[in-house]
């Protein structure tokens, strides 16, 4: 059964990220977190224990998806305010609402100043 649960959320976690729709991608970490209790239960039953440390790398790698792909907006904008629904924050071009929703605050023109952020915020 802990099998099925981990090629559940793990082909579901590919899947979403993979998708053309990129209003999944920001699901794809948070269901991927949510098949690691099964490779653990796993790891510990067959005491793989070098399958135990992929384990803490895999959660690792998740949750900083996730904290990208969730918190990471919310900082940039408390550290440079809230763009509009359609506006680059940093020039200010008109972007299409799958283009502000996947470039968060920037459009490829101003991907300098997002890098920069993130950067910063390590």
């Amino acid at each position: 059964m802990t099998q099925i649960f981990i090629a559940l959320f793990g082909l579901g976690a590919i899947w979403m990220a993979l998708d053309p729709d990129k209003r999944l991608h920001k699901w794809a970490p948070l269901v991927g977190l949510a098949g690691q209790p099964f490779w653990a239960a796993f790891a510990w039953e067959t005491q793989g224990w070098g399958l135990a440390a992929l384990v803490v790398a895999y959660t690792a790698v998740y949750a900083r998806g996730a904290w990208v792909q969730w918190e990471a907006r919310r900082w940039l904008w408390r550290k440079f305010g809230t763009p509009s629904e359609t506006q680059c924050h940093g020039c200010g071009r008109e972007m299409t609402r799958d283009e502000a929703f996947h470039y968060v605050t920037h459009c490829e023109r101003c991907e300098g100043l997002y890098m920069q952020a993130m950067e910063d915020a390590a």
